[in-house]
């Protein structure tokens, strides 16, 4: 499974401030920082167009919806208007983390 690699995101967090790592005892952020979220959900959703293409067709502002959902670690509620597509957006998210079987 591909998710969020959080003691991999804790070593580049130790790579980005430099003398500052945190002990292997203390324990991680329920989320990493903004900046290294951002990076993973970008590649947790082109996983996610690797394993189901028809991703392609989601429309910008349902792309940024799934990328703001992974980088919150999967764990959103997705309340657009009717008709604005938020079964292909927890479709989408779902592919990201492989998370079957799943009731939308």
């Amino acid at each position: 499974r591909d998710c969020l690699d959080w003691p991999c995101l804790a070593a580049r967090l130790a790579e980005l401030a430099p003398g500052k790592a945190a002990p292997s005892s203390m324990p991680l952020p329920m989320r990493p920082p903004p900046q290294l979220a951002a990076a993973e959900a970008v590649r947790l959703l082109e996983l996610a167009v690797q394993r189901a293409p028809r991703l392609l067709a989601l429309r910008p502002f349902q792309c940024e919806g799934v990328r703001r959902a992974i980088q919150l670690g999967g764990r959103c509620l997705i309340a657009d208007e009717m008709g604005c597509g938020k079964t292909p957006q927890a479709l989408a998210t779902l592919a990201a983390y492989e998370a079957w079987p799943a009731l939308v």
